[in-house]
């Protein structure tokens, strides 16, 4: 599960626990759990089995770092492992957060304890193969009613970490008198509210055969605290105008765009 330890990697002479522990590594641990224990400093800890969901608990940061002198570091890679869940102990944070990680096929992460040691932080990671999720948006108007066609009413969004990026190509099949704001509001996760509007995104957007023209570019907005994004027309004195009343019967509208979730 993990690599030897060695005088060079710990800078030191190495404990009697440390030499047990090294023993342990030579043999093959066929188990789909483990405990991050002080010895796996600087080790790599790895889940290979093709058919198998491994999980991994970090040991408690305040331990490791108190062992280590305040420096404590681990890599977990999945090697085509169904998939490798990442957990904290206790009341142990990772990025912040009291949740578990998730690691596709062949994506890694290597955690360093944070200074308040009070969980970890990532230092570098791989994403690796991640399986798009499909998703069928809501999506709605101020006033009257837009829908979407059959075959073009879903976005796929992909989660690396607390970055979420979503795609895909919506087509309106019917449109009722349609005013107004023209939003998706059940994003898939919320977009975070950070410090000074930190969180506000523009996402990328690309339209086509408008109910009348457009008076400048259109875009949408990831707005903090929610789950919407909004559609604009927003013309070259930066005037912002909300487009309802523009979607007709055959309108495509083409998103790419990524916000930061909580």
């Amino acid at each position: 599960m993990a690599t030897l330890r060695t005088r060079s990697s710990k800078g030191s002479a190495l404990t009697h626990a440390e030499l047990d522990a090294n023993f342990k590594r030579t043999v093959t641990q066929k188990t789909t759990t483990y405990s991050v224990i002080v010895s796996d400093n600087r080790s790599i800890i790895e889940g290979n089995h093709a058919t198998t969901a491994f999980t991994i608990t970090l040991g408690d940061a305040a331990t490791m770092a108190a062992a280590e002198t305040g420096d404590f570091e681990v890599t977990i890679t999945n090697i085509n492992a169904a998939i490798v869940t990442v957990a904290p102990a206790g009341a142990n944070t990772i990025d912040g957060a009291a949740t578990n990680l998730t690691l596709g096929k062949n994506a890694s992460v290597t955690l360093q304890v944070i200074s308040a040691q009070t969980g970890y932080k990532s230092i570098s990671s791989l994403s690796g193969d991640i399986t798009p999720t499909i998703f069928t948006p809501t999506v709605n108007v101020d006033t009257g009613s837009v829908t979407l066609t059959a075959g073009f009413d879903s976005l796929a969004h992909i989660k690396t970490g607390r970055i979420v990026h979503i795609q895909g190509k919506l087509t309106f099949t019917s449109v009722s008198s349609p005013t107004g704001r023209l939003q998706i509001t059940d994003l898939p996760f919320t977009v975070s509210n950070l410090t000074d509007g930190a969180g506000e995104a523009n996402c990328p957007v690309w339209g086509k055969s408008w109910d009348t023209a457009l008076a400048g570019q259109l875009t949408a907005r990831f707005a903090e605290g929610g789950t919407t994004l909004q559609f604009l027309d927003i013309d070259t004195a930066g005037t912002e105008t909300e487009i309802g009343a523009k979607i007709a019967s055959g309108t495509e509208i083409f998103i790419a765009g990524q916000y930061i979730t909580d």
